[in-house]
């Protein structure tokens, strides 16, 4: 016997404790369970939401339509704020000891101004334990590039890690517009300037330690201008310079 369920899940005014709320959710869903093997488990899901606060997030609507196995699913989910919306596809892979999501599509956009995976290239995101993974993960606008690779120490020890290569998380920068950065990132501030650099975040999440070597130029900052930002980990991780 091979059990199968179907269905639709409606919800009204919604709410997960004080973590995530929901003013209306329409759900669609179907589940096989062949020869009731757990293996063999298969569903698909496509939710419809608007409304749906998440902590201090909130967003207008938000869609998703999810399709797999118990172990594997493929994942295609948008979100749209009042100003912001972001496009995931992927799929989402539960190994063992941590957690794998394979973009081959992501995309940010606000007002006019458009990130996104460059066509036909993917990128790797494992969340373990104690590490998080990213492989190839670039942002693009035009010729503008953002680029995220590396690891970074996620868990709650604040024991030295194990012998073997230091690891960070590396950001480069090419070409960046900051006021299209800062765009992005619903800021208020008249920013402008183009900038490359590179960031490495090492360390632990309690404890981190960035090395920023980034050079604008024509920057300017509510008029005021600047040539380069840096910060270094040494001898003052707290250290800045602003260069103009």
């Amino acid at each position: 016997m091979s059990p199968s369920a179907s269905g639709d899940v409606t919800l009204q005014q919604a709410a997960y404790g004080n973590a995530v709320s929901v003013l209306t959710s329409t759900t669609r869903f179907n589940a096989a369970w062949p020869d009731r093997q757990s293996d063999q488990v298969t569903w698909d899901a496509t939710t419809d939401a608007t409304f749906v606060q998440a902590g201090n997030t909130k967003i207008q609507r938000l869609a998703a339509t999810v399709a797999g196995s118990l172990r594997e699913m493929n994942v295609d989910i948008r979100a749209e704020q009042q100003e912001r919306s972001v496009g995931v596809e992927g799929r989402v892979t539960l190994l063992p000891d941590s957690r794998e999501l394979l973009l081959r599509s992501l995309s940010l956009t606000t007002q006019n101004v458009a990130w996104s995976l460059p066509a036909g290239q993917s990128a790797v995101v494992r969340y373990g334990t104690d590490t998080i993974d990213v492989s190839d993960l670039t942002l693009v606008r035009g010729e503008q590039q953002i680029g995220v690779s590396g690891s970074f120490r996620i868990g709650a020890s604040e024991t030295a890690p194990a012998p073997g290569p230091a690891t960070s998380l590396d950001v480069v920068i090419r070409g960046v517009e900051l006021n299209d950065v800062n765009q992005a990132l619903l800021g208020t501030r008249r920013l402008s300037g183009r900038l490359d650099g590179t960031i490495a975040i090492s360390g632990t999440r309690q404890s981190p330690t960035v090395d920023a070597q980034i050079v604008a130029r024509d920057g300017t900052v509510e008029g005021v201008p600047f040539a380069s930002v840096t910060r270094a980990p040494v001898p003052d991780p707290d250290y800045v310079h602003v260069r103009s």
